[in-house]
């Protein structure tokens, strides 16, 4: 942004006639100035946008739906039908008794922050009972959800079929399926655990009945999707029937253990899985280890003015991986153990014109001179940043008593300074201010 000297002089002379009938001692209280000029920020973002609701966060990445509730929604009320193109694809994409594991990896999940809904599409030839369970959470705090049972509530219809028949109906074992089928439908199971997100959840399929003496799997067996027991898939079509706004996925369950008697088609459960807008996201598994990443872009505004709101003064994105191994047992997770942690800042953009010093956790970044309209890729690595607690500030020098302003990442309800986006969310152009929209969009585009 451009220095308005006009503003600063508006703002110094108060304090200076002032000054001037308190005595010499005090001619210029730099505190009382730095107050003045934040509240003259803060009446006029509220003059633009309108008063700010006191629980109204400025952290979009946080910003979680508010639902009645934020447990299962009701499951298994709805029916979904498959559409063709779906079908077509998992006959070609997970063929019946083919050793389809290369097609994933084994896997963990993140839970969104967003509810999404889980509906089995495809049972192949599979001789076990299975319950499908969902965890949600570390061995610390784990909640186990059962969330379906083994041809429960799952139709088709064949060729020359008008009415639809239960696929349960066929008989036992591997009679339960739906192979040659020109049709499937399922109830949903919908659920938010928006306050969970980010934590770890991975699924399992517990075998509740083994055949010919436990020759596939035993009774009590968890067939998890950390053991390579499912695939999650995400090049899968996007159905017509589901807004092109929610996220697609579809998990493959094999439920044999017993290498020399199992195909490993990854089929003999398929469930598609969608969110409103963003699924679990997967976390490969390499060896025993995941990788777990959250970035934040900070959107930050200088105070060299105090009637533009563009929020591209400073644009700075902060990433941390961690590292942790997982122990499991029978397809559980018993332990998780942080292996190391790293972290780092990338500057992105400059848009204003006043020096400033910023600081991101423990790392006090040297004095920089403002620069308008110059972006970057500077990466530096960095100690101590609490992606929840937003510990982020910038000093800023001022434009006529060279003061320096303390800027920091804002409650719930202050007119703000700093914001947090999703990397993907853009920066404004120069002097162009936010809409009261936009802020609104940037916390969908976060979710």
């Amino acid at each position: 942004m451009k220095k308005n000297v006009k503003l600063w002089a508006m703002i110094g002379l108060p304090f200076l006639l002032a000054s001037c009938m308190a005595g010499t001692e005090d001619l210029y209280n730099p505190s009382k100035a730095d107050e003045l000029l934040k509240s003259e920020y803060s009446a006029k973002f509220i003059a633009k946008y309108g008063e700010i609701a006191a629980d109204y966060s400025w952290d979009a990445t946080l910003a979680y739906p508010k639902y009645q509730s934020t447990r299962a929604l009701i499951p298994g009320e709805k029916w979904y039908q498959v559409d063709n193109n779906t079908l077509s694809w998992l006959n070609e994409k997970l063929p019946e008794e083919k050793d389809n594991r290369k097609k994933g990896k084994p896997f963990a999940l993140q839970v969104p922050r967003n509810q999404f809904t889980i509906v089995p599409i495809y049972q192949g030839k599979a001789g076990l009972e299975w319950e499908f369970h969902m965890v949600i959470g570390d061995e610390t705090n784990a909640e186990d959800i059962t969330v379906w049972k083994k041809s429960q509530d799952i139709q088709y219809k064949k060729s020359g079929d008008r009415n639809w028949k239960n696929v349960k109906d066929l008989g036992v074992g591997t009679l339960q399926n739906t192979i040659g089928t020109v049709a499937v439908r399922a109830k949903e199971y919908t659920y938010n655990f928006s306050d969970r997100a980010g934590e770890l959840m991975y699924f399992y399929l517990l075998i509740t009945k083994e055949v010919d003496g436990g020759a596939y799997a035993k009774k009590g067996t968890q067939q998890s999707s950390l053991d390579y027991k499912m695939l999650a898939l995400t090049d899968c079509p996007r159905p017509d029937n589901i807004d092109q706004e929610n996220e697609v996925m579809i998990i493959g369950c094999e439920d044999s253990n017993i290498e020399k008697d199992t195909d490993n088609d990854m089929n003999d459960v398929v469930f598609l899985i969608y969110g409103d807008p963003k699924i679990p996201q997967p976390i490969e598994i390499i060896g025993e280890e995941i990788k777990e990443v959250r970035s934040k872009r900070y959107m930050i505004e200088d105070l060299g003015s105090t009637d533009d709101f563009d929020f591209n003064d400073i644009v700075v994105d902060v990433t941390q991986e961690i590292v942790k191994k997982l122990t499991r047992e029978n397809g559980v997770l018993v332990s998780t153990e942080e292996v190391s942690k790293t972290q780092k800042a990338t500057l992105r953009h400059l848009g204003g014109t006043i020096p400033f010093r910023l600081k991101i956790g423990d790392k006090v970044f040297d004095e920089m001179e403002g620069q308008m309209n110059v972006d970057f890729a500077d990466e530096y690595e960095i100690t101590g940043w609490n992606p929840d607690e937003n510990n982020i500030s910038v000093a800023v020098r001022g434009a006529n008593n060279g003061d320096i302003h303390e800027l920091e990442f804002p409650s719930a309800g202050e007119a703000p300074m700093i914001i947090a986006v999703d990397p993907s969310v853009d920066w404004m152009e120069e002097r162009v201010s936010i809409t009261q929209e936009w802020f609104e969009t940037a916390k969908q585009q976060s979710k």
